[in-house]
């Protein structure tokens, strides 16, 4: 069963980066400007839907509905207000301003949500956490952010242990 996840992660994975990997050269193709936001824009839009589903009670497949046509607005105000002009500048400002904005998108986003890559969610079943209430025990993980953010299963959340 784990060789099935894995394949299946893999699989999944590999489809999300080729959806992005298609989405820069469409852009770069049509438009002939290199997008170092797109990367930024796609977990964007990923945190959009989490928080939709997480905090909202939004089925994902729904929060799509509201994602997808919020990201298109965010998309062609990009275009309006930034590409476009900075596409009349030469071929390295469009480079510098989508560089300028996935640095400020990645930034907001450690802010919101932060940037401890070792935390992990496992099951809200697993006997390690069976019992414990998220408000007995307030790790740096179940404390809200500056966004007011916190998963309804941050008792869930814990570190990925390094010791054996």
């Amino acid at each position: 069963m784990i060789l099935l996840n894995q394949i299946l992660q893999g699989v999944l994975l590999g489809g999300y980066y080729a959806l992005i990997a298609c989405g820069l050269s469409f852009m770069f193709g049509v438009m002939g400007v290199i997008n170092l936001a797109h990367g930024s824009l796609a977990v964007l839009s990923a945190y959009a839907l989490y928080v939709l589903a997480d905090r909202f009670g939004v089925e994902p497949f729904l929060g799509l509905c509201v994602v997808a046509p919020l990201m298109a607005l965010v998309g062609w105000a990009l275009q309006r207000l930034v590409l476009e002009r900075s596409a009349r500048g030469g071929l390295l400002v469009p480079v510098l301003s989508t560089f300028g904005l996935s640095i400020i998108l990645d930034n907001l986003l450690f802010e919101g949500f932060g940037a401890d890559t070792r935390l992990h969610l496992i099951s809200a079943i697993s006997p390690t956490t069976a019992g414990r209430s998220p408000t007995r025990s307030r790790s740096a993980s179940s404390r809200r952010s500056p966004w007011g953010l916190r998963s309804r299963c941050s008792a869930a959340l814990r570190p990925i242990s390094t010791e054996h």
